[in-house]
């Protein structure tokens, strides 16, 4: 058998077995498997969700906010949305390139879109929300830090992080309560925070590190990295004390202050030629911690708007990759609300077709649910249909400057339709042309027919088929004369 190896498309992949492509599957230590399509989990919203994001209150309980461009709204256990939006002051007025943040401090939610005042809300009373007192300004990020709540990127400034006074999200006087504000002479516009046990606070072109050392300092900031930043604010994902961010030469780990590559010289050219730059504001990003995969959502050069129509995708304990074209609103990892027999009805007609099964965990409360806002404004959860695969392997020469016969090739993968197409040609810089893909024979092998000095294969696996695991091919191949 020829294993499956990495993804590599910023590499000449002239032989085996590295991969040209993996296209709708999930990267593995010792294969690729099945990337499932989306089914919702929610009626639609009114508009374009602009951003979203889940905590529990001080009774435990999960809430699911989001925002679009005129409201705030709550996610019910029936599926349809409760809206949030403040009594005074009316209407957001969320720009199109603006995105709703969201933080948790103690039983209170936090959410900024930058062009609207700071609001806040009771989670556990269902409240509206409102202005938050104290004139915080306006700003484009937010996170809590200890018993701060810190704001990046405000009006009053693209460089500035401003953090309340201590223990009080509706302090905001600078001097007052240890309430203050630091503006960077360098480093380009905030673009994000990642809080653990510090505070990073990514730049365009540096991130820092915040610690809270008490009065009269308050705050020390240090540099980590003034060599990467973040390109855009939708990249920075974290689990645990690792954090995930693209920089302007490919994606990038930050973990115990060591700043370090993980797409370059793997797939940082093919994602930097694929994604559409003027859409990157659209670019959103989450972690699937079951499965130890990040997910990055974004516009590529084939999307007739700024809609994100592609998922690239790293499993950071395989250190492998993959890539896969579904289109989608933005990505969300949240909890689950719990649904009983009767709120089902909100989601599906037709119990016989739902997609997820009634025992599945991920219809009970609390539990982590990996899913993405479709294009209709409905949430989703990655648990519908398998999507169509693909997967192409670099050329492979059998024997050193001879010829082979190929007349057969068997996919290892548990699947009863998988197809394979079979390529075959004489010089590496020759056209390539594939052969009619061909399904598989009682023996588990397709036929093929096939001669030349060197041979590539495509597999492929039909949208809604069951299987778990691809792991390598196994050819059947004579030797054909010198070459």
């Amino acid at each position: 058998m020829i294993p499956l190896g990495e993804w590599l498309p910023d590499q000449p992949i002239i032989t085996g077995p590295d991969l040209r492509s993996a296209k709708n599957v999930i990267p593995k230590l010792r294969s690729y498997g099945p990337l499932r399509g989306l089914s919702p989990i929610s009626v639609a919203l009114t508009s374009r969700p602009r951003g979203a994001d889940t905590f529990r209150d001080s009774g435990a309980n999960v809430h699911v906010f989001s925002g679009d461009e005129t409201s705030l709204n709550e996610l019910q256990t029936d599926g349809t949305w409760t809206a949030r939006t403040r009594t005074v002051g009316g209407a957001y007025a969320t720009s199109e390139t603006a995105t709703w943040k969201f933080a948790q401090f103690g039983d209170k939610v936090l959410a900024t879109n930058f062009d609207d005042e700071l609001q806040i809300a009771t989670m556990s009373s269902g409240s509206q929300f409102e202005d938050a007192g104290g004139t915080p300004p306006n700003a484009k990020h937010i996170t809590t830090f200890g018993d701060f709540v810190v704001l990046g990127y405000t009006d009053n400034s693209p460089f500035e992080i401003y953090w309340s006074a201590i223990d009080d999200p509706e302090s905001w006087t600078a001097g007052t309560n240890q309430s203050d504000f630091q503006r960077f002479p360098d480093g380009g516009f905030v673009q994000g925070f990642a809080s653990t046990d510090v505070l990073y606070i990514f730049q365009q072109s540096k991130v820092s590190r915040m610690q809270y050392v008490g009065p009269p300092v308050i705050m020390q900031i240090d540099v980590v990295s003034e060599s990467h930043g973040c390109l855009t604010p939708g990249s920075i994902a974290q689990h645990g004390r690792v954090v995930f961010f693209l920089t302007d030469d490919g994606f990038y780990s930050l973990s115990g202050d060591q700043v370090a590559p993980i797409s370059s010289e793997k797939t940082s050219l093919w994602f930097l030629s694929d994604m559409k730059l003027d859409s990157l504001f659209r670019m959103t990003s989450a972690v699937d911690p079951a499965n130890t995969i990040v997910f990055w959502s974004y516009a590529s050069t084939a999307s007739a708007d700024n809609t994100p129509d592609t998922l690239i995708i790293y499993n950071w304990v395989a250190k492998r990759w993959s890539y896969a074209r579904i289109t989608m609103d933005l990505l969300l990892l949240s909890l689950g609300l719990g649904y009983t027999l009767e709120d089902l009805d909100t989601l599906t007609t037709n119990i016989d077709t739902f997609d997820i099964p009634l025992d599945d965990p991920l219809l009970t409360g609390g539990t982590p649910r990996f899913g993405a806002f479709a294009t209709d404004f409905t949430y989703n959860i990655f648990a519908g249909s398998t999507l169509a695969s693909e997967i192409e392997t670099a050329d492979f020469e059998f024997s050193p400057k001879r010829r082979a016969y190929v007349h057969g090739v068997e996919p290892m993968v548990d699947s009863e339709s998988a197809t394979v197409a079979t390529s075959g040609r004489e010089r590496l810089g020759a056209t390539v042309s594939y052969a009619t893909a061909q399904a598989l024979e009682t023996t588990g092998h397709a036929s093929a027919d096939s001669s030349g000095r060197y041979h590539r294969f495509k597999l492929a696996t039909p949208a809604a088929d069951s299987w778990n695991d691809y792991t390598g091919i196994e050819v059947l191949a004579e030797d054909d004369g010198e070459a």
